[in-house]
């Protein structure tokens, strides 16, 4: 029974000095099946329906752009895959949820428990609210994680009728802070 315990208390020693049992940081690099550094025809390749959204010619900024309509969470959204003009890698998707505007807040907070119960507890979490005289006025929520190769950003901005809520996954660079 003496040799048992002992091997028993050695084992466990050894996975504590291991690190098991702890719950190490979730790391993402992209989103779903999309990866930073995939090319536009790659994100094609992996996402049929995404269809090219072609930027106006006179904005030299603007990120080349594949539109594809998915699923998040129980939500409909449209995934914006984004690529730096002068590169053809991927490096962030944005995903705007659908007819969320009577649900705003419920949308917010599904996504939220998703990401947290996903990532973990966010880096950051902000609410803005600036209301006036009559009662309405504006109200914006965001929350980030911020994890070793992604920043993930969930936002709520609502103003009256005019609103959204999304999620932007954005490639994060070693010298970056966000």
């Amino acid at each position: 029974m003496k040799t048992v315990t002992v091997r028993l208390l050695s084992l466990l020693a050894l996975a504590a000095a291991m690190g098991l049992g702890q719950t190490q940081e979730q790391d993402v690099k992209g989103w779903s099946t999309a990866k930073w550094g995939m090319s536009l025809q790659q994100i094609r390749e992996a996402f049929p329906s995404a269809g090219v959204v072609k930027p106006a010619k006179e904005d030299y900024t603007a990120f080349g752009r594949l539109k594809s309509h998915v699923m998040l969470a129980t939500l409909h959204a449209s995934a914006w895959f984004e690529f730096p003009a002068d590169q053809d890698k991927l490096c962030a998707v944005n995903l705007d949820v659908d007819n969320a505007r009577a649900n705003r807040p419920q949308a917010f907070e599904t996504l939220k428990s998703e990401l947290t119960e996903q990532y973990g507890k966010p880096a950051t979490s902000q609410s803005v609210s600036d209301g006036n005289a009559s009662g309405s006025g504006a109200v914006t929520k965001s929350v980030v994680w911020r994890l070793t190769s992604t920043t993930i950003t969930l936002t709520w901005s609502d103003y009256g009728d005019v609103g959204f809520v999304s999620v932007r996954y954005a490639e994060r660079r070693p010298d970056s802070t966000f």
